[in-house]
């Protein structure tokens, strides 16, 4: 009986790690370019009523994810005043809103909103009609200190310093400690958290990153694959296909989500299963060199010489250079005599 070379079959690992600016994209553009850094920006939807001179503000303050904000301090203050003697205060409901009334058409003022774990907002706003309502968005300190944290980590990251990278998602997750949140940069650094342990092979803290993903994104793609690959590593391939399967159910057209299940079929010896599953990734994407490997060495184990040299001759087409292109080429040899 004739021996085949044994294949590595490798579970690709891509960390995608979201630019700070796509985390961010909720966070609203400052209305006052004069302003302090620290001051955080707004964007206001007014109605007019061109009838009064003199109208009352009714506003909402909401953070980032458009929840209301209790207990803001508002102050409204004319520009042409030196004091704050004459301000006008209010402070947000539990619903967010507050209302100021007597204020003044065509005068310029200034208005700044404070809340402990927030950034001060501030903007200058000229009423020159009446107006109905207005929303000012806050954003949390926190978060702030979160993103500057990750876009230190990515920035290690590219220059390969995945310890200093590790580190620094590390800390931005931190931020969060005491929160079930779904908020985007915590997301992403945890991911990036996730992937980068796994790169150092410490599967354990990979694998928890991870699974604080799924218990409050329970449909994310990226954490599914992700404990896939810690499962797999861990050598528990069962439940490391459990969560390949659900990285295809949610998306179903991504072409690595089915190499990493088909991979692993062929490395649990379910021959027939990982055929199927690999012809789906090469359908999607035919220029797939690591899923014609695997994809021959499933041939070639289920006695089916000629596929298998056809998919094993397409991957050195595709990867020349390939560091196991020799071994590749003897077992193409052997495929072919035992033909």
């Amino acid at each position: 009986m004739r021996k085949h070379v044994a294949i590595a079959t490798a579970l690709t690992l891509a960390l995608i790690i979201p630019h700070t600016s796509a985390i961010a994209s909720s966070a609203r553009k400052s209305g006052d370019e004069r302003g302090s850094r620290a001051v955080t920006a707004a964007r206001s939807v007014l109605v007019v009523n061109t009838n009064q001179r003199e109208s009352t503000l009714f506003g909402t303050v909401i953070g980032e994810n458009g929840d209301p904000i209790a207990g803001a301090k508002i102050v409204l203050q004319l520009l042409s005043t030196v004091t704050t003697v004459n301000a006008l205060v209010a402070t947000s409901s539990p619903e967010g809103t507050f209302v100021i009334p007597s204020v003044r058409t065509e005068l310029e003022y200034r208005i700044r909103i404070e809340r402990e774990g927030y950034l001060p907002y501030e903007q200058v706003l000229t009423f020159r009609q009446a107006i109905n309502q207005q929303s000012f968005s806050m954003r949390s300190a926190s978060a702030v200190t979160a993103r500057a944290s990750y876009e230190q980590g990515l920035a290690a990251y590219q220059s390969g310093n995945l310890q200093e990278a590790a580190t620094a998602m590390a800390e931005a997750v931190l931020v969060f400690d005491d929160l079930q949140s779904n908020d985007a940069t915590l997301l992403a650094a945890l991911s990036a958290l996730g992937q980068i342990k796994l790169q150092l092979g410490e599967l354990e803290d990979a694998g928890a990153a991870f699974e604080r993903i799924l218990r409050v994104s329970t449909n994310n793609a990226a954490a599914h694959t992700g404990l896939g690959h810690v499962r797999d590593r861990q050598g528990d391939l069962q439940r490391a296909s459990e969560h390949f399967e659900h990285a295809i159910e949610l998306q179903p057209e991504d072409p690595r989500a089915h190499f990493n299940l088909g991979s692993l079929l062929v490395t649990m010896g379910q021959m027939e299963e990982a055929i199927e599953v690999l012809e789906q990734c090469l359908q999607l994407e035919e220029s797939f060199p690591q899923a014609h490997r695997s994809l021959g060495n499933a041939y070639a184990q289920s006695g089916k010489p000629k596929q298998a040299v056809e998919h094993l001759r397409t991957y050195l087409e595709q990867m020349p250079d390939a560091p196991d292109a020799a071994q590749i080429r003897e077992l193409i040899a052997e495929l072919q005599g035992s033909a």
